[in-house]
């Protein structure tokens, strides 16, 4: 059984199919999901075996969940970006792709002007205890104005010039 599972078809409905089309739920890769908690769990048990004997004692509390619980605040905040992300519909991302890439440059521009130095280099905005990095952004904005540009042409080859173009991106 656990075999079948794991050699399942994309499209076989092994996802919430009693929901609308519409619901972020319906579609979701279980096993996926189930893969990246574990992943995640086992990073956290690293981090504190790895910090526990560093930082034993402060004062009377134990130092050595101070990096546990900062992954542990990162881990919250990837969760509420991804049930974010999932709650648009993918046409939503592919029709606004050009306009965010296009923001993604404006503000990489912008901070070669107005960005906050350190180390010789403008990489960042200060905005009071946050540092924005549009670098940051700009990864997940040219993958997916990548991903709509090749998502246009509905062909199974790919030509030279679109493949060209591509890598402009």
């Amino acid at each position: 059984m656990t075999e079948n599972f794991f050699r399942r078809r994309p499209d076989s409905g092994l996802g919430n199919i009693r929901a609308s089309a519409s619901s972020p739920s319906r579609n979701i890769d279980w096993v996926l999901m189930l893969s990246m908690s574990v992943l995640s769990l086992i990073g956290l048990a690293t981090i504190y075996s790895a910090s526990r004997s560093k930082y034993p004692l402060k004062g009377t509390t134990p130092y050595g969940f101070f990096f546990v619980t900062r992954q542990e605040l990162f881990l919250i905040g990837a969760v509420v970006a991804m049930i974010v992300v999932m709650s648009f519909d993918y046409d939503w991302w592919r029709d606004h792709a050009r306009f965010l890439y296009g923001v993604t440059l404006m503000s990489l521009s912008l901070v070669m002007l107005v960005g906050k130095l350190s180390g010789g280099a403008r990489l960042s905005f200060d905005i009071g205890p946050i540092n924005l990095q549009p670098a940051e952004f700009a990864k997940f904005t040219v993958l997916l104005t990548l991903a709509a540009f090749l998502a246009e042409d509905r062909s199974d080859v790919l030509a030279y010039h679109r493949f060209i173009f591509g890598l402009l991106i």
